[in-house]
């Protein structure tokens, strides 16, 4: 059994959801869902910004994130990615888990060296 995390920008999470329901139907578990959150963030569900803002809930949040990014046999990081995804990067290229960058679909704004680093696999 494969576990997997898929990481992207915040605003991509209807292409990682995609991508974490193509692996699931290949038998791969995915170690945070973190689309669930993203789409109620979108939808503009007020109780859920106000709980989604406190301090409390981002640290928890933060080290869901990080123990399942530590837990994975690979990283799935959907480009060109925001602030949470390349911390998500970061944490994949300090464990042992694979790392495979996937291109999105908007340029780049920066070039980041990390989605070079020898570790990363581009496809």
């Amino acid at each position: 059994m494969t576990l997997a995390y898929v990481a992207a920008a915040l605003a991509d999470w209807p292409t990682a959801r995609h991508v974490m329901t193509v692996l699931r139907g290949h038998g791969v578990v995915i170690t945070h869902d973190w689309t669930v959150s993203a789409e109620a963030w979108f939808s503009g569900d007020e109780q859920f910004r106000a709980g989604a803002l406190l301090p409390d809930s981002n640290a928890q949040l933060a080290q869901s994130i990080l123990r399942a990014v530590y837990r994975s046999d690979v990283v799935i990081f959907i480009g060109p990615g925001r602030r949470g995804a390349h911390v998500e990067l970061g944490a994949a290229l300090a464990s042992p888990c694979r790392v495979i960058l996937v291109p999105g679909n908007s340029p780049e704004e920066y070039p980041c060296p990390f989605h070079y680093h020898p570790a990363v696999r581009r496809v």
